[in-house]
């Protein structure tokens, strides 16, 4: 397969590959993607058993709450003292009223929420000791709460057994909704990314078609088949791969030059001797050639000559060459 014998492409014809490539792209490119089609069938996170620990959880939180209430109302009772000279007064029961609804939400929801925002910065202790992996600040606040939760309920003034129990089952099946909410958080999130990705690639290709990740493999089959479409290319169009690949890449780099540095000294220049095949590979020392990848995977073509008057193209990198 002589290398020789592939014409070129003029800069008409480069243009119109190049110009069919976009097309393709914004064919591809389709219309403004959704978040809805990004979304999974991956099963209700909820069943049935939660439901009951849902009706569980709020029969301890009520009784919990009720005992939070008396606790607070004796506390703040005796520690009310209303002789303010002067700005806002608040009575008696507005004071105990305030403590009583403020410290409900400040032991029940903000454990609740404090055990939650703990489970979704999991991957922010990655990187952490052993020791230190499963502390952090949310956890330290919610079990400050959970503290509250079952001073609040012994101190209550009824039996033992009936003032452990909500806090224990309340707690209890908070660490299990908690689990559930963050399930439900991750779940949004991986949506949200694959959804911002795919619009962030929409909106680059719309702008600009080159900066879409399939335009320069689909540039590069343009190239080819435009190559393979002149009427003296035909016999290559069953070519190996490798060869495409050399052969599209010198077309990509016929005009690299005009992008250089006109400023730089011209040196002395002399025409190279004719070569007359592409040889895919590198010649080394020893005289063997052997295929070498560039950054991007690909074989770089260059000119190489057997020496012997003979047109060889290397395809197999053995260093053996084929005529």
């Amino acid at each position: 397969m002589n290398s020789n014998n592939l014409k070129r492409l003029n800069l008409d014809q480069l243009e119109q590959a190049d110009q069919r490539a976009k097309e393709r792209i914004q064919r591809l490119n389709g219309d403004r993607p959704t978040r809805t089609q990004f979304r999974r069938e991956t099963g209700a996170a909820w069943t049935v058993l939660d439901l009951l620990a849902l009706i569980v959880f709020f029969a301890a939180l009520a009784v919990s709450s009720a005992h939070i209430v008396t606790h607070m109302g004796h506390i703040a009772t005796q520690s009310f003292n209303g002789a303010i000279p002067a700005g806002i007064v608040l009575s008696l029961n507005d004071f105990t009223v305030i403590h009583q609804i403020g410290m409900i939400l400040l032991a029940e929801a903000s454990m609740l929420l404090f055990m939650v925002m703990h489970g979704l910065n999991s991957s922010a202790r990655v990187n952490r000791s052993r020791w230190l992996k499963p502390v952090s600040l949310p956890l330290v606040l919610a079990l400050v709460a959970a503290v509250f939760v079952f001073v609040a309920n012994w101190q209550s003034g009824i039996g033992l057994l009936e003032s452990i129990m909500p806090p224990v089952f309340t707690v209890g099946i908070g660490v299990h909704l908690e689990k559930l909410i963050v399930t439900g958080i991750q779940r949004r999130q991986e949506i949200d990314d694959r959804y911002l990705t795919a619009l962030t690639v929409y909106e680059q290709a719309a702008t600009d078609p080159t900066k879409h990740p399939e335009y320069i493999p689909l540039l590069r089959q343009e190239i080819w088949e435009k190559l393979v479409s002149l009427p003296s290319n035909r016999d290559f169009r069953n070519a190996p791969p490798s060869f495409k690949h050399a052969a599209v890449r010198f077309e990509l780099e016929r005009s690299r030059w005009a992008y250089g540095d006109p400023t730089v000294e011209i040196e002395e220049w002399e025409p190279e001797r004719p070569t007359t095949a592409l040889s895919i590979g590198r010649k080394h020392s020893s005289g063997s050639t052997r295929p070498v990848p560039d950054d991007d995977g690909f074989i770089t073509p260059t000119l190489h000559a057997n020496g012997h008057g003979t047109d060889v193209i290397i395809l197999n990198g053995n260093g053996n060459a084929s005529p």
